[in-house]
């Protein structure tokens, strides 16, 4: 040890700083920096990155009053897009409510399959080039495959898209509006019943009241609503009966009145489908209402 003016200096302590390079004690016990390496010649303008930061350094020059504004101030400035979050999955259905899903469909579909049934007895063959036993077929087919779609996926009680359910509806209801007021049909057999009341009626009760994804119908839902009627219009004219008559007088293309029915069809189409639709918004506000507080305010 070398003699200092305030004492002997303590010895080095051991440990990185005491064996770094250039280490030189500062005073206290243990106290010590590393040697500081010389700033270096300021880059040249030219390079690529090079911004001077301080005035007074060769090429240095002030930044546009601009870039002193915050960000959101500055002209073409545009916020970042952020995420939105995707709509969350609802509570999964309880045992009840898929148990009495499942029976209801199946219910639908046995009528839809009774109204078709009792028009072959009563005709002793099938005729399903006509609308009432065609969709009938549909009908009854569409919901007992519906019914399998709650035991199947237990998350969800309809079918995806309300699109074919909102076009199988709207197939019996032509038939109900049709053959009611157009053709004033009979209705004193059990078949025409089924096929014209029963059928159309229970299919509007399910919209009403069965299932969710009625609220989730689209404007291009109603625009491409009349697609199911207008295929059938297209069959029943190309087709027509074996001796060449069609299948229904209404669709005598060479009668004067074909074509302002078709426009007057497609119109009342279009204005049901609107109906449909403000009936499933109707059916979310209500189901996503508050409950009532029990003892208002007075």
């Amino acid at each position: 040890m070398t003699d200092h003016p305030h004492g002997p200096v303590p010895p080095r302590p051991y440990g990185p700083p005491a064996t770094a390079p250039g280490w030189r004690p500062q005073g206290g016990y243990g106290q010590g920096v590393y040697p500081q390496r010389p700033a270096g010649p300021p880059q040249p303008a030219g390079v690529p990155g090079w911004a001077p930061q301080q005035a007074g350094v060769p090429g240095w020059a002030p930044q546009p009053a601009s870039w002193q504004q915050p960000p959101m101030s500055r002209a073409g400035y545009a916020p970042p897009m952020m995420p939105q979050p995707g709509p969350q999955p609802g509570p999964q259905p309880s045992s009840g409510q898929v148990a009495f899903t499942v029976i209801w469909k199946l219910a639908v579909s046995a009528i839809a399959f009774t109204g078709l049934f009792l028009a072959h007895d009563a005709f002793g063959s099938w005729h399903l080039e006509e609308l009432s036993q065609l969709g009938s077929l549909i009908a009854g087919v569409y919901f007992l495959l519906a019914a399998i779609i709650p035991l199947a996926r237990r998350r969800h009680l309809d079918e995806p898209d309300p699109f074919v359910r909102m076009s199988v509806l709207l197939l019996v209801l032509v038939t109900l509006g049709v053959y009611n007021l157009v053709m004033a049909g009979q209705l004193d057999k059990s078949w025409s019943k089924f096929e014209h009341i029963f059928t159309p009626l229970a299919l509007l009760v399910d919209w009403f009241a069965v299932g969710r994804n009625q609220e989730t119908v689209k404007w291009w839902h109603v625009i491409a609503a009349p697609a199911a009627p207008l295929a059938y219009l297209v069959f029943a004219v190309m087709k027509g009966n074996a001796d060449g008559s069609p299948i229904y007088s209404i669709l005598d293309t060479s009668d004067s009145g074909f074509f302002p029915f078709v426009i007057g069809a497609l119109i009342g189409i279009w204005v049901v489908a609107l109906l449909l639709m403000g009936i499933g918004r109707l059916h979310r506000s209500m189901r996503l209402a508050p409950p009532p507080v029990a003892g208002g305010s007075r």
